[in-house]
């Protein structure tokens, strides 16, 4: 007998796959593109939104362009907010955990 596969949608012998927007048996076409740069001048010290990141977002790639002395951090819905250290090669280093 031969063995048979699950698809994405959790039925046997089913063929569909995950398409590269994440939607089950998608055909590619659902993806959004979002991109932007930054250049607002922050002259006060403390949190500022820049960006707000849609629920279910994936691949996401936040670059700073410049070196800086300044944090990132990231704050999810009920969530407070939690800072990510920069490296000096501007690579982000994740904090170790979200708290409630």
């Amino acid at each position: 007998m031969k063995s048979q596969s699950i698809g994405c949608d959790d039925f046997l012998g089913s063929d569909k796959v995950v398409d590269k927007c994440g939607v089950c048996g998608g055909d590619n076409t659902g993806c959004q593109v979002v991109s932007g740069v930054f250049k607002h001048a922050l002259t006060s010290l403390g949190y500022h939104r820049v960006v707000e990141i849609p629920q279910g977002a994936t691949k996401i790639n936040i670059t700073e362009m410049h070196k800086s002395n300044n944090y990132l951090a990231v704050q999810i819905s009920d969530m407070k907010v939690q800072q990510a250290e920069s490296d000096c090669s501007g690579h982000v280093l994740p904090a170790n955990k979200l708290h409630r």
